[in-house]
């Protein structure tokens, strides 16, 4: 192909000029991935229920600040919020709302550079019950290099099961799994993970028991709205058991 007919098809390949608004975009650039998840949670104490979307998405090239965009049923689609981070927490939502999100991201001029799609997400209502701890038991004190595995009892309509180990001094975590299963090693790797909010339900925790030391554990029952992978679920009840101790030697 002749030089002088190749070059301008790569200058607007490689500009990718948006007639619409005359905005740059980077080569390759498209829509900005979105991922929702809405979490209703029981306060083990108080029994008072709360609901909150998290809404997350990649940073975009050139990008100063980001639109969130939210629309309840046949309401008209609103602004909630204009940030510069790439992640927001919705606290406004009830039981059994369905809610629809869009992010576009914002040059310094207030220029569009780039969106999301609309993704969906249903607010749980809270049904998942309480699990129910089993073994070791509370305040169990183990054998000089023991290695306990936590166990609970099921929990009807529970997806997954969160188990959390911390240090009784100074509430450091030092196990945490995600898994389908009623029991779980401690220190067996994590068979299941969120990918995208592994910070609401990290499991990369470093498994050590220190003799003399107090740990506390509980494990929280999750239901979710879509099957059994964490990162396909938009909307999850969670409900904790209550805390269980022991100490090794």
């Amino acid at each position: 192909m002749n030089a002088r007919f190749l070059f301008p098809a790569l200058l607007v390949l490689l500009t990718g000029c948006n007639p619409a608004n005359g905005v740059l975009a980077s080569a390759g650039f498209g829509k900005l991935n979105l991922n929702v998840l809405a979490v209703t949670t029981v306060d083990p104490e108080t029994q008072t229920v709360s609901s909150k979307a998290y809404v997350r998405w990649p940073t975009a090239p050139g990008a100063k600040t980001y639109e969130v965009i939210r629309t309840f049923g046949t309401n008209p689609a609103k602004v909630v919020a204009t940030i510069g981070d790439t992640s927001y927490t919705d606290t406004s939502l009830g039981a059994n709302q369905t809610a629809i999100f869009k992010v576009r991201a914002l040059s310094g001029e207030n220029k569009e550079l780039t969106t999301t799609d609309d993704k969906s997400v249903a607010v749980q209502a809270q049904t998942v019950g309480k699990p129910e701890l089993t073994a070791p038991a509370d305040n169990a004190s183990l054998g000089v290099g023991d290695v306990p595995t936590l166990t609970w009892k099921p929990v009807t309509g529970a997806t997954w099961y969160y188990v959390k180990v911390v240090r009784g001094d100074n509430d450091s975590p030092v196990y945490n799994a995600l898994t389908k299963d009623t029991s779980i090693k401690f220190g067996d790797n994590s068979p299941l993970k969120f990918d995208n909010f592994g910070d609401l339900f990290p499991t990369d925790a470093k498994a050590t028991i220190t003799r003399g030391i107090i740990f506390r554990w509980t494990v929280q029952a999750i239901r979710a709205d879509a099957g059994t992978d964490p990162n396909a679920a938009k909307g999850i009840d969670v409900n904790a058991s209550p805390t269980f101790k022991f100490s090794q030697g």
